[in-house]
């Protein structure tokens, strides 16, 4: 979507803005996108406090799958090595 709006801007600015879309539009769309991004992001990142989003971040546990690989990884050098 960005890449989208991005290369339409440069269009408009480059033709003119005699087309559907005007500078001000394609930016102010532009400028929607990012916020509703930032807030998906703090949502995703930061604990729910009272229904909101705190400034904390959210504790995440390591992937189990990460360690498990990380483990495996760690258990084929040592045996190389004998």
């Amino acid at each position: 979507m960005f890449t989208t709006l991005e290369y339409t801007l440069r269009m408009v600015q480059t033709t003119g803005e005699s087309r559907d879309f005007k500078k001000t539009d394609l930016e102010a769309r532009k400028n929607r996108l990012m916020q509703a991004i930032a807030a998906t992001f703090e949502e995703s990142l930061t604990e729910t406090v009272a229904q909101r989003s705190s400034l904390k971040p959210r504790e995440t546990p390591a992937p189990t799958a990460t360690k498990k690989r990380g483990a495996a990884i760690r258990k084929k050098k040592a045996a190389k090595r004998k």
